[in-house]
C-alpha cells in the first residue's frame, strides 16, 4: 500500500491508503489546511489546537447539512477507503484517537476559558459604563435641581419685593 505524506498547521503527517487515493488525500489536506489558515486569520489570538479543532467542528457541521439537506441530489465523493490505516508519525490508530481526544478537550477547555474571559472583561466594561452614565445622569439632575431652585428664589424674592412694596404704599 502507498504512504502518502502531506502536512496539517505545520505538522508532518504519514499515512498508509490505498493505491490511487494518494492525490485525494494531499487534496483534502489541502482544503484542511485553507480551512485552518481562514480561521487563524479571524481568531488570531487562539491557540493552534483551538484552531485545529474549531476546523474540524465547522467542516463536521457543513458536512451534517450537507448529508441532511433533500435538496442534494448528487453523491458526495465516495469516502476514503475503510482500510485506509492512518500511522501517523508512529503511533496506533488508538494512540492517535486518544491524542486526538485529549487535543478536543483541552481545545474546548480553552475555549471555555477566553469565553469566560471575555464575558468578565464584558461585564467589566459594562458596570463601568452604566456607572459612567449614572454618574452623568446624577450630575445633569443634580444640575437641573440647582437651576430650579435657584429661579424658584428668584421667584420668591421677587415677590417679597413686591409684597414688601405694596405695605409700605398702605
Amino acid at each position: 500500500m502507498p504512504t502518502v505524506q502531506f502536512t496539517l498547521a505545520g505538522h508532518a503527517y504519514s499515512i498508509v491508503c490505498e493505491p490511487g487515493e494518494e492525490r485525494r488525500i494531499n487534496e483534502l489536506a489541502h482544503t484542511v489546511n485553507k480551512r485552518i489558515n481562514a480561521l487563524s486569520r479571524q481568531l488570531p489570538g487562539a491557540g493552534e489546537q483551538l484552531s485545529l479543532a474549531l476546523t474540524a467542528l465547522m467542516m463536521a457541521d457543513e458536512l451534517q447539512h450537507i448529508q441532511q439537506s433533500p435538496a442534494n441530489q448528487s453523491a458526495p465523493p465516495a469516502p476514503l477507503s475503510a482500510t485506509t490505516a492512518p500511522v501517523i508519525q508512529g503511533f496506533s490508530e488508538e494512540e492517535v484517537e486518544q491524542k486526538v481526544k485529549k487535543a478536543l478537550t483541552e481545545a474546548a477547555a480553552e475555549a471555555e476559558q477566553k469565553l469566560r474571559e471575555a464575558l468578565t472583561g464584558a461585564e467589566e466594561e459594562a458596570e463601568k459604563k452604566i456607572k459612567e452614565a449614572v454618574t452623568g445622569i446624577t450630575q445633569e439632575v443634580e444640575q437641573k435641581m440647582q437651576e430650579a431652585v435657584a429661579e424658584a428664589l428668584e421667584q420668591t424674592a421677587s415677590r417679597i419685593e413686591s409684597l414688601a412694596k405694596a405695605l409700605e404704599t398702605q
